[in-house]
C-alpha cells in the first residue's frame, strides 16, 4: 500500500516539474506577445498623432510628439492599455489619438486604469468637451489629481473641470460629491468666489457644513453676494468658522437682507441689524436734535478746562510768590 502511495507522489512531483516550465513559458510568451503588440501599436499611435498634426509619416509624428515623450510615451500608453484591457482597446486609443493628438496618450499615462479614459470620452459624447477633458487630464500632476477624482466621480467631474478650469478640481477635492454639485450649479464667477473658502467649509462640523451648503444650493445668489460683501469688509478674516457660521445659520434673512456680521473686542461674531427707512429717518432726526447739545457740551467742557488751567496757574504763581517772600526773610 505504501509503495502505491510513494508511486503516486512521485508521479505527481514529476508532473509538477514538467508542468511548471510549461506554464512559465506560456506566461512569458503572453508577456512577450503583449510587449510585441504594444511596440507595433506604438507605431500606429505615432501615425495617428501625425495625422492629427496634418503630417504624413510616423517619423514626422514622432518629431511632433518628442516634446512630450515621443515613441517612449506611445509604447508606454499602449503597453499599459494592453495589460489592462487587451489588444482590442488599442484600436480605440488609435482613433482617439488621431482626433485629439498627444493629449490622449498623456491622459492614458496619467490614469491608474487607462481603459477608464476610453470610457470617459464615450460618456462625454461631445467632441469639443472630450478634447478639453483630455487636455486637463494630460496636464502632469494636476492631470493625475483630476484622474483620481474621475475614478471616483466619473465623467461628471471632467465636465465640471472643463466648465471651470482649475477651480472645479479644487472644490471637488475638498468637498467631494457636494463640491461636484456646487460646480454643476454655480456659474464660473460664483464658483471662483466660493473656491477660496472650500477648505474652511470642509473643516466645519457636519451640521454646520450641511447648513452652509444648503444655503449655497437653495439661495445661491444671495449667499454668494454675502460672501463677496464679507470678504470686502473684512480683509484677511476667515468667514467659515464655527462661530461665524452659527450666527449666519441663525440669522440668514437678516444677513442676506444687508445686515452685517461684526466682531466685538473679544472676537465674538454678532449681527448688526440693518435699519429700515423709518429707523434711518429717526436716527437722522435725533442726530440733528442732539447737535446743539453736543455743541453746548463741547463748549462747556472747553470752558471748564480753561478755568481749571487758569486756577492751577494762579495757584502756582501764588505758591511761587510765597516761597520768594519766605526766602527773602
Amino acid at each position: 500500500m505504501s509503495s502505491i502511495r510513494i508511486s503516486f507522489v512521485a508521479k505527481w512531483l514529476v508532473g509538477v516539474v514538467v508542468a511548471l516550465p510549461l506554464f512559465f513559458a506560456i506566461d512569458v510568451c503572453e508577456v512577450r506577445g503583449q510587449a510585441g503588440a504594444a511596440r507595433r501599436a506604438a507605431s500606429e499611435l505615432l501615425e495617428a498623432v501625425a495625422r492629427y498634426f496634418g503630417k504624413q509619416t510616423a517619423e514626422e509624428g514622432a518629431e511632433a510628439l518628442a516634446r512630450v515623450g515621443g515613441r517612449k510615451l506611445a509604447e508606454e500608453a499602449a503597453e499599459r492599455l494592453v495589460r489592462e484591457a487587451g489588444e482590442e482597446s488599442l484600436e480605440r486609443l488609435t482613433r482617439m489619438a488621431a482626433r485629439h493628438g498627444p493629449d490622449a496618450l498623456l491622459a492614458v499615462r496619467n490614469t491608474a486604469k487607462p481603459s477608464l479614459v476610453l470610457r470617459w470620452v464615450d460618456e462625454l459624447g461631445d467632441d469639443q468637451l472630450a478634447k478639453q477633458a483630455l487636455r486637463r487630464l494630460s496636464a502632469g500632476q494636476q492631470g493625475q489629481r483630476l484622474a483620481r477624482l474621475a475614478e471616483t466621480h466619473g465623467a461628471a467631474v471632467l465636465r465640471a473641470e472643463a466648465a471651470h478650469p482649475g477651480v472645479a478640481l479644487r472644490v471637488v477635492e475638498h468637498l467631494g460629491d457636494d463640491g461636484l454639485r456646487l460646480a454643476q450649479r454655480l456659474d464660473n464667477q460664483q464658483l471662483r468666489l466660493v473656491a477660496p473658502h472650500v477648505e474652511d467649509i470642509a473643516r466645519l462640523p457636519p451640521e454646520q457644513r450641511q447648513g452652509v451648503l444648503r444655503l449655497l444650493y437653495d439661495d445661491t445668489k444671495r449667499m454668494v453676494e454675502f460672501i463677496g460683501r464679507f470678504v470686502e469688509k473684512n480683509p484677511g478674516k476667515t468667514l467659515f468658522t464655527l462661530g461665524t457660521v452659527t450666527v449666519l445659520l441663525a440669522n440668514p434673512e437678516a444677513v442676506f437682507g444687508g445686515s452685517e456680521i461684526t466682531y466685538d473686542i473679544f472676537g465674538r461674531p454678532h449681527v448688526v441689524e440693518k435699519k429700515g427707512p423709518l429707523g434711518r429717518f429717526l436716527d437722522s432726526a435725533l442726530s440733528w436734535l442732539l447737535l446743539p447739545v453736543k455743541i453746548l457740551g463741547g463748549g462747556l467742557a472747553i470752558f471748564v478746562l480753561w478755568k481749571v488751567a487758569s486756577w492751577t496757574g494762579f495757584n502756582k504763581w501764588l505758591f511761587s510768590k510765597r516761597q520768594k517772600r519766605a526766602g527773602s526773610k
